[in-house]
């Protein structure tokens, strides 16, 4: 078996920090949103809210959302008086 060398990264690189993601949960989400966590959950199984699924258990599911798309959703169903 041959063994590779692995070097540790005392420091983050910058692009690392330029990577980060604001996740939320569906519970934060929907606060946001003025909803129910549940509503969240059905707006995302019906794909009209798309999210990132962290872990997919026989039993659980652990979803979450980013910031910048629950605002896309929110300015997606902005609607003007009389439409």
């Amino acid at each position: 078996m041959r063994l590779e060398r692995v070097e540790f990264l005392s420091e983050k690189p910058a692009s690392w920090e330029e990577q980060t993601v604001n996740l939320r949960t569906p519970k934060e989400a929907a606060e946001k949103l003025n909803v129910a966590s549940v509503t969240v959950l059905r707006l995302f199984d019906s794909g009209a809210l798309s999210g990132v699924v962290i872990r997919q258990g026989a039993r659980k599911r652990v979803v979450r959302f980013r910031e910048e798309t629950l605002e896309r959703f929110i300015a997606s169903r902005e609607q003007r008086p009389g439409k």
